[in-house]
């Protein structure tokens, strides 16, 4: 026996879907009583009196199809439930979008049009009364005709919403107007289904056949759902090509494996500051400052706030989530330490996480020239327009006082300019995160805003529970009693003084020792380190003073690869700098490190895996602090300048070799490829030039050491174009600053000036078509190149020149 629908529980259940799809203010506002048939009348009356008056009235007729057909379903299902509980989700969103919509006449017509379209296809449902009152199984009709009603109000309501509503609708109306298709489909195979000779039939089968109608709706909704999430992301594609962002998922993606544990920084959520912050109902702007000590943790801590924060965006439902961006910035890295490369990182968030605004904002950027799109005046203005679309975003910046002089004072300026005149924080309000130390243009600025500094016995608690954990490891490794591993935490924990990274230098050093005795020694009072600079002294007794010959010399050479370089190095380029002779164009496979950048380096470094969970992971190694890389170039270990030009001179022979001739054959590049040659490519070909700038900023003197790499440099160059006359270019630091202006600034004309796109796109194809390797070279090119990328962008600009769309093989 077929059993009979719960009334009420259909209508429930699309109540409650269409409240968590509204901000709770809405649905809240859409549940009053006062949301009837009459005051929608008195609504539409009000509309037409203003129009009239104004000369532009509409054919507001138009509604009264839909209006009837709404009313006779309340009337209908009257019997079943209290109407009113639920005909005013229909009355109250119908008039909120009617009072939006005014305004914009073209866009008012094409809602009327599509109200219109509705109420055409829903039967006059007050004939059927008497059949639903003796047939209460056929409610599930009501309930589906109700759900649909509620489905449409819900996508209406995600672009009516917006605060810049009218600059959006035109450019996605289209893409709109189709969505509502499968809901238009829905509503006339139920009518049809009314109107037939079905009706008779039992509930199962009645069943079964709504089924199928649902089923359909779904589909098409879904098939429309990946249309547009492919659109979005070819528009996507086509906006980082444009603007070439610096990498910040990586960032995000590292801070957070730093974090060893994911009960690290929860403190913050708990802070009443924060929480005030964080709060998303809550009116107007906020900025919240988090300071602290060099080393205190402040990366590792906002990493936890960036995570929760896109955990808990709903990409589904567009009224109640927001928009979240973020950026690291760093010390000496001239692609993240700049106003205009944060502007650039968050514009591309922002757009990325917007199907919607996405649209308007592409035809925007596209209009631009690729220069022009990037000035910093440019950027900030499509970052206001992109920040105007939502109601409310969460910008978390980190590291500022690691910018370029006059960078942080640029970015600090522009978001206080944002919040206190350019943002209306009635419509699209702006929370931001500001860390940094407290360095004094950050405390300038910000000393009126919210503040939390990691000196709170929350945060001490943190480095507490880290030195358990990695103290927990050193009581097994070697075996010791309880109470030394107490002491030992205690030490360090005096020792810190609020420095997370103290802690973590110490303690991995602890652990890296191979003896006992070594561990006991360290410890002692007399050896044991006061501070952040002893305790890195202490690693590089280890790793470099006490290392043989061998171990020292690699361990000097990668610190150097990773201070000097330009950009994050992955450990299949460090191996791959061992390995390459651009001078004789050949690949010595036996240089190839035996041991990993943390057995070589100890804690001076981090090693951190990328987004691939096997064997195969890539994985990046950087310095551990900044204060590390201070240490490591004032002590003399590591000479910068020295470093920068033999990173240059490397560059030069490498891109001259006869590997990256003019128009190498297939079989040519077939040779090198499969030797692993050409794994430091993307490097050479995107950062010789910053090695080449970095060189003539210093003040090295004329002798062996400047006059190698402007020599390579020179042959590089008239190598990749006969346009240079460098003939009468001798060896000094003027001639340098005259090679220097000799070769254009912007990255894109610099490849097309050097016709260097042309090359490398001739290579990759090759590299790309490689087949039928031997089991030696598939070992070779996979520990060289690292994971198979078989697609990346061609042109050097590009963000995807390095990195392109993995794909395992």
């Amino acid at each position: 026996m077929d059993s009979i629908p719960q009334p009420i529980g259909g209508f429930e259940r699309a109540v409650n879907r269409f409240k968590s799809s509204v901000p709770k203010a809405l649905s809240d506002q859409f549940a009053k009583d006062t949301n009837t048939l009459s005051s929608l009348q008195d609504a539409i009356r009000s509309i037409q009196k203003e129009q009239g008056e104004g000369g532009s009235l509409r054919n507001m007729p138009r509604l009264s199809k839909f209006v009837e057909a709404m009313s006779q379903l309340g009337q209908v299902i009257e019997v079943f439930v209290n109407a009113n509980d639920f005909v005013c989700f229909i009355w109250g969103p119908m008039k909120f979008l009617l009072g939006i919509a005014k305004t914009h006449l073209d866009t008012f017509d094409k809602l009327l049009n599509i109200y219109s379209q509705i109420g055409d296809t829903i039967p006059g449902l007050l004939e059927y009364k008497s059949t639903f009152e003796t047939r209460p199984t056929l409610m599930i009709v009501l309930h589906d005709y109700y759900s649909d009603i509620l489905r449409f109000h819900e996508l209406a309501l995600k672009v009516f919403t917006r605060p810049r509503w009218k600059d959006l609708v035109s450019a996605v109306w289209k893409t709109f107007e189709s969505s509502f298709g499968p809901i238009i489909q829905s509503l006339q195979s139920r009518r049809e289904l009314l109107e037939s000779e079905k009706l008779s039939a039992s509930l199962s089968d009645i069943q079964t056949i709504l089924h199928g109608i649902n089923q359909i709706q779904q589909q098409q909704a879904s098939i429309m759902y990946e249309e547009a999430n492919e659109k979005h992301r070819l528009r996507i594609a086509r906006i980082k090509e444009k603007l070439k962002a610096p990498d910040y998922f990586m960032d995000q993606e590292i801070s957070t494996e730093n974090r060893k544990g994911a009960e690290a920084g929860q403190w913050i959520t708990a802070n009443p500051i924060f929480q005030a912050w964080n709060d998303k109902i809550s009116h107007g702007h906020s900025v919240l400052y988090l300071n602290g000590i060099p080393g205190a943790g402040k990366t590792t801590l906002v990493s936890s706030i960036v995570e929760r924060l896109l955990h808990s965006i709903n990409p589904g439902v567009n009224l109640a989530s927001y928009s979240v961006a973020y950026f690291y910035y760093k010390h000496g890295n001239i692609d993240k330490n700049t106003h205009n490369a944060s502007l650039r990182a968050i514009l591309e968030q922002l757009i990325d996480q917007d199907t919607l605004s996405s649209q308007e904002l592409l035809r925007e950027v596209l209009s631009q020239a690729e220069v022009n799109v990037r000035s910093t005046k440019s950027l900030e203005a499509l970052t206001l327009r992109a920040l105007e679309q939502r109601q409310l975003s969460f910008l978390v910046l980190d590291g500022l006082d690691e910018c370029a002089i006059g960078e942080a004072e640029a970015t600090i300026r522009w978001l206080l300019s944002l919040i206190n005149e350019k943002l209306d924080p009635n419509s699209s309000r702006l929370r931001v995160i500001v860390s940094g130390q407290r360095n004094g243009v950050l405390d300038h600025f910000l000393s009126s805003q919210r503040t939390i500094s990691l000196e709170s016995s929350e945060h001490v608690d943190d480095i507490r529970e880290y030195c358990r954990h990695q103290c927990a490891r050193i009581k097994t490794k070697f075996n010791i009693s309880s109470a030394l591993e107490e002491s030992i935490i205690t030490k360090v924990m005096e020792a810190a003084k609020g420095m997370f990274l103290y802690a973590r230098v110490v303690l991995e050093n602890l652990l890296h020792q191979t003896r006992l005795s070594g561990l006991k020694r360290e410890i002692k009072a007399d050896v044991f380190p006061a501070g952040i600079n002893f305790a890195y002294e202490r690693v590089v007794s280890r790793v470099i003073h006490d290392a043989s010959q061998a171990e020292r010399e690699d361990a000097e050479r990668v610190l150097s690869l990773i201070i000097t370089a330009k950009r994050d190095l992955k450990w299949t380029e460090i191996q791959s700098f061992f390995c390459i002779d651009p001078g004789n164009g050949l690949v010595e496979y036996d240089d190839k490190l035996l041991l990993d950048a943390k057995q070589l380096c100890g804690s001076l470094v981090d090693r951190h895996s990328l987004e691939y969970s096997d064997s195969k992971k890539p994985c990046v190694i950087r310095i551990v602090h900044e204060t590390a890389r201070g240490y490591l170039i004032q002590r003399g270990i590591i000479q910068e300048s020295l470093e920068n030009a033999r990173m240059l001179s490397f560059c030069a022979r490498y891109l001259a070799s006869s590997a990256f001739q003019i128009t190498p054959k297939s079989n040519t590049v077939t040779r090198f490829a499969t030797q692993g040659y050409y794994s430091l490519l993307d490097y050479t070909v995107q950062y010789w030039y910053d090695h080449l700038e970095a060189l003539a900023a210093t003040n090295v003197a004329v002798g062996d050491v400047l006059e190698d790499p402007v020599k390579q440099t020179k042959d590089f160059l008239a190598r990749y174009t006969p346009r240079h006359d460098l003939k009468k270019v001798d060896f000094s630091v003027l001639d340098l600053q005259q090679l220097l202006a000799k070769i254009p600034q912007d990255s894109h004309d610099r490849a097309a000036f050097l016709d260097i796109e042309n090359r490398t796109s001739w290579i990759r194809q090759e590299i790309e078509n490689l087949s039928g390797l031997t089991e030696d070279e598939k070992r070779i090119t996979t520990e060289l190149y690292g994971v198979s990328v078989e697609y990346k962008c061609h042109k050097p600009w590009c963000s995807r020149f390095a990195d392109g769309f993995a794909t395992f093989v």
